[in-house]
This record gives C-alpha cells, structure tokens and sequence, in this order.
C-alpha cells in the first residue's frame, strides 16, 4: 500500500471520532493516533526532495478559493436538470404504480457489513464507508441488501408476496465513464415471496413499459437474458463438481467479459490464487469450456450444455411463454454470457442495453432467494432490478427524447410600486387557492423585462397594478399568448378571500 501524506491539520481533523478503515487490510485503520502525527508529519517533511527545513521558504502562499465544483463524479442539479430528473422520476413512479407495487424508502447511511461479502465483487472496493462512534457505516452502494434488512425485521408480521419500488441515491467510488458516475439515482423494483417466474415476467414487463413511456422504439434497447441456476447446474456437474463454493467467485469473473475480454477472463479463471475471494483454479481446458458455454444464445444452444432434465431450462422455457404473452418476448434474447457482477444472485439474471452497443448497462437485475438467509433472516425468494437515472439519461439524449420541459409557472402579479403591493399580495393569493403556479414580482423592475421574463418562462398572463388601477380598484390582467388585456375587480379578489376556508 503506498504510503499516505497528511497534514497536521487533516488528521487532527478526521481523528475527531471517525476514522476510515481498509476493506481489504481490516487491520489498516486511517488516520494514525494523534501520538503519531508529528513523527509521520516530520518523515513526510524530511522525505520531500530537496527539503531543508532549516531554511524559510519566505512568506506561505495564500491558501487556494474554495473548489466551487462538485466533488468529481457527483452532480449539482440546476432547475433544467430538476424538471429532466422530476420527468424520468415521474414515468418511473408511475409504471411501478401501475404494476401496483408500493414506494418504500430506507437510510442513505447503512451498516457497512451489509454490503461487505467475500466473492471478490468490485462493490466492496468501491464502498463510501467509514467508522463513527465504533461503528463501521457505509453510504449504500446498491438498494437490495437495505430492502432485504427492512424484510428481515418485520418477516414475521409480513403478507407475501411483496410488491415494493424504491428511487433512491447510492454510491460507489467507481471508474468513471460515460453513463457511469460515482453518485446516482436508481429505481428498483422487488418481489418478494414469489418463488415461480411469474414474478421475473411481470418486473420484465414493467421494464419495458417504462422503456415505451420514455419514447424509446422497440429494438432501440433489448433485456439480455440468462439464468445463474442453468450455468450453476451445468458447471457443478462438471468442471466445479469438486469445488462448488467457486461458483460464484467464477460468476464475478465472467461478468467482466466485455470489459476485459476473454483472455483475461481466462487468465483469472485459471489463477490458483487470488487475493481478493475465492481463487478457481481452472484448467486452460477447463476455462476454455466456460467461455464455449457462454456463447449461447439460444436455449436449444444452452440445453447443448445443460444438465440432462435440467430444471433451470425448463424454467427459462416457461419464463419465455410468459413473455410471449405479454408481447416482450422479442425484444428479451437468451445471452449465456449474462451472469451479473453481484454474488448474490440466484436464479434468471437479465441486464437492459442499447442495441446500438456505445453504452453501458441501463438497467438489470435478477433473482436473489437466498438474500434473506445469508443476513440472518428466513429464506424467502425474492427478485428485483435496478434502472439507473445516468445510462438512460445518456440514450435520451443521442435519441433526441428529452421533452421540452419549461418552468411550472401559470401567473406572474406585478405592482408597480410599494403602494399597490398589498393588493397584488392579495391577488397571488387568490390565484394560488385556485390552484394555479404563480410568482409575485420583488422588488423592483422595469414591466418590459417582466413581460419579457415571463412569456420566455412560459407563463400564461401577467397581471398588472399600477396606482391608476389601484385607485380604480382593478387589476389589469395581460393574456401573453393573444397580447390581449381585460381588467378585473379587485372588489372580486376581496370575495374571494373571504369565501376561503
């Protein structure tokens, strides 16, 4: 591990109840003791080339302005970037209320042994996490482990299946790339207590009712489909018939495939050891086998490999007549090479891409049944996806599909000074009891720049008290799309007040 500069002030500063603890060396803690920081402090010092610290360096430079950039790979939503994230989060709401599943919510800080398994995943390396008060927490990386634990506490109480959606921030400390962030929003939708693949038919469904919604034509992105318990089934009867518990080690492995390629897949297969998990220890036939199996796309080509009345296909066959009834089996290929990054999957695993092939994952997911058990809880079968706000918003854009979304607006009142300012109060006000978006001008401007202002915003009138309609007790309303003007009584918007509940 490389060593690590801290200032005096740095570490005083992160010594103050929390320090940051290595996944990988749970021995490592960060920072040292405050016993420690003038000798680590002097050999930092003393290292620097060309250091004499006997000599002034003449007056210290002046501390740099504050970065006014968000911190790298996190976003800052501007109200453009609100009304896009309010409209994807609106389709995402509704198509998961019209499957008739229920909004759940869980905290953005976790405990961090939730996430922490030992198959050698890259969610591991890329925890948010750290320990306070003896407690070691993380920043949720993903949402299913939360849901699994909020389960666990109730399952006793709880009527199965279980219909639930989350949109929630997570984060990962992850390689940034187009589509790929290390902050994001994310639905998810989860069955619980389903064990049949109805369930995985019907979250396939919504998918790609969400898909249509956003306006995306059918081909433009394409559900590949697999399932872990075909690949478990025909991997155990043969080249891991005498190490099963590498399986899902392995299945971390080939999940790298199109980002590593083969050869290096087939170089981590056939390590005998491996720092992080389980080593698999592959021969090259071995390894050479795997890949061949993962070249199917078909399930007449995965029964070529498949055990003999194997449960898992005839499942997959099952699953896809469910598909074809609800008209998506199409758009949903077979793809052996599906298998997902996280180990914790058990059954069908799918992943949502575009077919053009320039980005990365939309959406995925899969089935979990042992989920539950592994955290101490009940078995109960369980499966789910996630649908990111980053990719989709990457492919809405090069399709041209963001809408024309406009500030929510309806009416702009405007006094001219501070003497029709209590009527124009009393104007807003009527209007916001009705139900419509309104802004009451502040302080001080020029009409010409209000009308301007508010025909760009997309209002629909301006309404106008200057002293001669306050002395006449009306107000001028201005129609901004026929430039039309009519007058009302302010007599009118006192009545209105008053009938008010």
């Amino acid at each position: 591990m490389a060593a690590q500069r801290f200032s005096i002030h740095d570490l005083t500063k992160l010594q103050r109840g929390v320090v940051f603890r290595c996944l990988d060396r749970p021995g490592v803690v960060f920072p040292p003791s405050l016993t420690q920081v003038a000798s680590l402090t002097q050999v930092a010092n003393s290292s620097e080339p060309g250091r004499d610290s006997s000599v002034s360096k003449g007056p210290k430079k002046k501390k740099a302005d504050t970065d006014l950039q968000a911190p790298r790979g996190t976003r800052d939503f501007y109200p453009d970037d609100m009304r896009r994230r309010s409209w994807l989060f609106d389709i995402f709401r509704r198509t998961a209320m019209q499957f008739g599943f229920e909004e759940v919510d869980a905290p953005m800080v976790e405990h961090a042994e939730l996430f922490i398994r030992k198959a050698g995943e890259e969610i591991v390396d890329q925890l948010y996490h750290f320990e306070i008060h003896d407690r070691h927490l993380a920043l949720r990386p993903e949402m299913t482990p939360s849901i699994a634990r909020m389960i666990i506490a109730h399952q006793g109480g709880m009527r199965f299946p279980i219909r639930w959606f989350t949109l929630t921030q997570n984060w990962r400390y992850e390689r940034m790339t187009r589509g790929r962030r290390r902050e994001h929003y994310q639905w998810n939708m989860d069955i619980w207590g389903e064990p049949g693949v109805e369930a995985e038919a019907e979250l396939l469904s919504a998918m790609m009712t969400a898909l249509d919604a956003l306006g995306l034509a059918r081909g433009k992105v394409h559900i590949r489909l697999n399932s872990r318990r075909l690949l478990e089934e025909s991997l155990r009867d043969g080249v891991l018939a005498d190490r099963p518990q590498a399986f899902e080690p392995l299945c971390v492995v080939i999940d790298k495939i199109d980002k590593i390629g083969a050869q290096a897949v087939t170089d981590l297969l056939c390590e005998t050891t491996s720092e992080k998990g389980e080593a698999i220890g592959l021969s090259p036939g071995e390894a050479e086998h795997v890949l061949e199996m993962l070249g199917a796309r078909s399930l007449d080509d995965a029964q070529k490999f498949a055990a003999s009345e194997s449960a898992a296909l005839n499942e997959l066959r099952q699953l896809y007549d469910l598909l074809d009834a609800y008209g998506i089996a199409d758009q949903i290929p077979f793809d052996a090479s599906v298998v997902r990054g996280l180990a914790y999957y058990t059954g069908v695993v799918f992943e949502a891409f575009d077919t053009a092939g320039t980005l990365r994952a939309i959406a995925g997911g899969g089935r979990y049944d042992r989920l539950a058990e592994t955290l101490g809880g009940k078995p109960v079968s369980a499966v789910g996806f996630g649908f990111g706000d980053a990719v989709i918003g990457e492919l809405l854009e090069d399709e041209g599909l963001w809408p024309a979304l406009t500030r929510p607006l309806d009416d702009v009142v405007y006094a001219f000074g501070p003497d029709e300012k209590s009527a124009a109060i009393r104007v807003a006000n009527r209007l916001r009891s009705e139900g419509r978006k309104v802004e009451l001008c502040l302080g001080v401007a020029k009409l010409k720049r209000i009308l301007g202002d508010a025909d760009k915003a997309g209002a629909q009138n301006v309404y106008i008290i200057g002293e001669d309609e306050r002395a006449r007790g009306v107000v001028k309303v201005k129609d901004l799309a026929t430039q039309q003007e009519h007058e009302e009584n302010l007599d009118a918007v006192r009545a209105a007040e008053t009938r008010q509940p």
